[in-house]
């Protein structure tokens, strides 16, 4: 047989690119990152932002929480109904030593596709992909106090942002955006604080992805979470804030199955279309503090207490994770 004719056999039996391509989108991280090497074109197809995001639309999203001696990984259910779901809470590492580091040296912010965002000293911020082992730093502005940072990304405008709600005086709050892509820290205005209290945490992926705040209302004493609106016209930055709804303490006390006399928002994460958001609650009867996790669902308008498998009481921050290949923009320090 000539060597022209092997040949075309050869590619007879190749497949078709984009099958490659749908095969390798639902390879898991840890294996694409060895077959960078196999060829310049899957190298090249790696980096490329429409595989990487459509590797991410496949990648399973898992939930953990930090804790001082280990990392709890969570496996959440709900039926069809809606009226019961439950997460199974497990120990476990899915980090290397130089991420351990990281965890045990700065507060934790977020993650949002595959990015951690730290917070080192309150000095300097880090932007972080465990599976590609980049590092970017940041350098905070002279901002003295605020009262709660956040991270995720604006659709908008496609880029990541960190974000500091700063304290006021007045009504009105004041948020400082930084964005990844324009490498630039700016004033945008912030949620009402409804005469009294504050937003205390910062949640991305409500309604088409945007910035939403969750705290307690001060005149009424129960949850309300806000919606950032953005607009195109000044590069995706805030132009106002609605409200998406109050959750009043009657409701939360017939889910809770809790006398309510005040309760403190953890944090708030989306997850399978639900907002899930880890209270404790100081009861009226009783002088122990629960911990409970709430699943809000923003379509039925419906709410849920989810049953869980550890206490939830030594739990730090919930976040949502999901290994990717998303690079950080910007200067990296690797």
């Amino acid at each position: 047989m000539s060597s022209s004719r092997k040949l075309k056999m050869m590619r007879r039996r190749e497949l078709p690119f984009e099958l490659v391509v749908e095969i390798l989108a639902r390879v898991p991280v840890k294996d694409l990152i060895r077959f960078r090497c196999v060829c310049k074109t899957w190298r090249s197809l790696f980096q490329d932002e429409r595989f990487y995001r459509q590797h991410m639309t496949h990648a399973p999203t898992r939930i953990v929480s930090f804790r001082l001696s280990d990392i709890l990984l969570g496996r959440f259910s709900c039926d069809n109904s809606g009226n019961k779901a439950e997460m199974i809470l497990q120990a476990n590492n899915i980090l290397n030593a130089r991420g351990e580091r990281l965890v045990i040296d700065a507060s934790l912010l977020g993650h949002c596709h595959g990015l951690f965002c730290f917070c080192f000293d309150n000095r300097i911020f880090g932007v972080w992909n465990p599976s590609l082992r980049v590092l970017r730093e940041i350098r905070k502005p002279d901002v003295r106090e605020w009262s709660e940072m956040g991270f995720g990304y604006d659709p908008s405008s496609q880029d990541y942002k960190i974000v500091l709600l700063l304290k006021k005086q007045g009504i009105h709050s004041e948020a400082l955006v930084f964005s990844l892509k324009s490498e630039t820290f700016k004033f945008y205005p912030g949620p009402s604080n409804c005469g009294k209290g504050f937003p205390e945490v910062i949640a991305g992926g409500l309604r088409g992805g945007g910035l939403c705040t969750v705290g307690v209302d001060a005149l009424s004493g129960g949850l309300i979470v806000w919606s950032a609106q953005h607009d195109d016209k000044i590069g995706g930055g805030i132009k106002s804030w609605s409200k998406i709804c109050i959750l009043s303490p009657g409701i939360l006390e017939i889910s809770t199955s809790c006398r309510i006399h005040r309760i403190f928002v953890v944090s708030a994460i989306t997850y399978a279309g639900l907002l899930l958001v880890l209270v404790n609650i100081d009861g009226k009867e009783s002088m122990k503090r629960e911990s409970k996790l709430l699943a809000y669902n923003l379509e039925e308008k419906s709410l849920t207490n989810v049953d869980t498998s550890l206490s939830l009481y030594s739990c730090g921050r919930l976040l949502t994770y999901v290994e990717t290949l998303v690079p950080i923009p910007g200067r990296l320090n690797l």
